[in-house]
């Protein structure tokens, strides 16, 4: 009897032993951080167009082409959604305003991230499984502008402290746009030309910075700011 006990207990160890633990399900892609539009719906964009999406939490935003955008997202584990898109009120070429809905509409149709490890590009889908934006991530295109455009010892983060305003923060997002990070909300801004300094401009705020000093003007009213 007891070497029928054993011969028991040896066989159900056995197929305990075969029997492996099932593997936590991968947790999907995670959209953060600063992107630039490659594509939207296999059509390309407007060349130097500049096209963003900057996700930070809860919150989209970023330059259409034309004006800037902000609005929710939504993230879990097999879907994503975007939604309440607003955009700033500018009128451009016609060309970039029917550019500019179509990425608002692409936005809106967002159900997947696919983010393949040996590619650098994100792609997000639609409801039918095609991919409706191609997203490269910034961050290395920041560091060669910011070295190419900036002194080359400059972060690719600048700090400031402006008055009446408090502390930003200034992120280069390519060879000629920053984004610019207030308390309350994140901006856009494209490169203008000019002879001293390097000064970014949006519809309603322009960024004019020049050693360890820059002005703000936003919403009509300028503030002076000191690198931190």
């Amino acid at each position: 009897m007891q070497l029928k006990i054993w011969t028991v207990i040896s066989a159900l160890a056995l197929v305990s032993g075969c029997v492996s633990d099932p593997k936590p399900a991968s947790p999907a892609p995670v959209l953060e951080g600063q992107w630039q539009v490659e594509d939207i719906n296999n059509s390309g964009v407007i060349d130097s167009s500049f096209i963003t999406l900057n996700v930070t939490g809860n919150t989209v935003s970023g330059s259409a082409g034309c004006n800037n955008f902000t609005g929710s997202i939504t993230q879990s584990v097999d879907t994503i959604s975007i939604s309440k898109l607003t955009l700033t009120r500018k009128m451009c070429p016609p060309a970039l305003m029917q550019q500019e809905q179509k990425y608002m509409q692409a936005l809106s149709s967002i159900k997947q991230v696919d983010q393949r490890t040996d590619k650098p590009w994100v792609f997000l889908t639609n409801e039918s499984a095609e991919v409706s934006i191609k997203l490269v991530a910034t961050a290395t295109n920041t560091e060669t502008a910011a070295r190419a455009k900036q002194d080359n010892s400059a972060p690719v983060r600048h700090q400031y402290n402006c008055n009446n305003v408090g502390d930003i923060t200034m992120s280069f997002v390519g060879p000629e746009a920053i984004t610019l990070t207030l308390p309350e909300e994140s901006l856009v801004l494209k490169r203008e030309r000019s002879a001293s300094g390097a000064r970014y401009v949006a519809e309603q705020a322009y960024f004019w910075n020049k050693g360890n000093t820059a002005t703000l003007s936003y919403e009509g009213t300028e503030y002076s700011c000191t690198k931190l």
